[in-house]
């Protein structure tokens, strides 16, 4: 389904983080007004991981133990995964020091289960009459030579149905006539959060409006269709 034209005043069912961190997710929901999650909400996603797992969404390869490792991030302590190279960053209890405890893989099971269900609902918005917003920001771990029509690429391959509108936030500017572009510097001394006056005067200026917190899942989106379909390595 072709990318949305940027245009005024559009209507969209969702707004869906693609990362990199929190941020996106927090704000998203707090200036639209809609508590939907979806899985890279609480990630920390740099984004040659998002590419790898859209392009491979295996569950099991997330949550396989030996792909998993205690890993220090910003200063905390956080389950990495090695073969997509994201942190699992809010999956796993940490103790009251920081640190991540000795029996995590415990809580795998609970975690994946989770997951599973944010993936079902993700995938699913894959609907003919659906409109998403998708909105990417700049992580410290991005290649500077990242091009976003790798991302526009895959996303075309997911959400055949639906048609979305890409938003990227402190990526260099250039005319993709595709996508925006958001400058939303990060403040000195801001917490997780970030800047929230320059996140709601940045997207009030997109003018683009959220009709509904759709929950809507396709029918005919099963977990063993999008986790078993990998896009061939061009």
């Amino acid at each position: 389904m072709p990318i949305s034209e940027s245009t005024d005043a559009e209507q969209y069912g969702r707004a869906i983080s693609l990362g990199a961190t929190c941020e996106v997710a927090y704000n998203l929901r707090r200036y639209y007004s809609f508590k939907s999650a979806y899985p890279f909400d609480w990630w920390i996603t740099p984004v040659a991981g998002l590419l790898k797992f859209l392009s491979e969404p295996n569950i099991e390869l997330l949550y396989a133990p030996e792909n998993l490792v205690v890993s220090n991030v910003w200063g905390l302590s956080s389950i990495r995964n090695e073969y997509f190279g994201i942190w699992l960053h809010h999956e796993f209890h940490r103790q009251s020091d920081g640190s991540i405890s000795n029996d995590w893989h415990k809580e795998i099971p609970a975690a994946k289960s989770r997951t599973a269900a944010l993936l079902q609902k993700f995938f699913g918005a894959n609907l003919l009459d659906e409109r998403i917003l998708m909105v990417r920001a700049k992580s410290e771990w991005d290649d500077p030579a990242f091009d976003p029509g790798e991302l526009r690429d895959v996303l075309r391959f997911r959400f055949k149905n639906a048609v979305f509108q890409m938003i990227f936030i402190n990526y260099p500017r250039s005319d993709l006539g595709w996508a925006r572009s958001l400058d939303i510097p990060k403040l000195p001394g801001a917490d997780w959060r970030g800047d929230a006056s320059a996140w709601d005067r940045n997207l009030a200026d997109l003018g683009y409006r959220l009709s509904s917190d759709s929950s809507r899942v396709s029918s005919s989106s099963s977990m063993d269709e999008w986790a078993n379909n990998k896009i061939a390595a061009q």
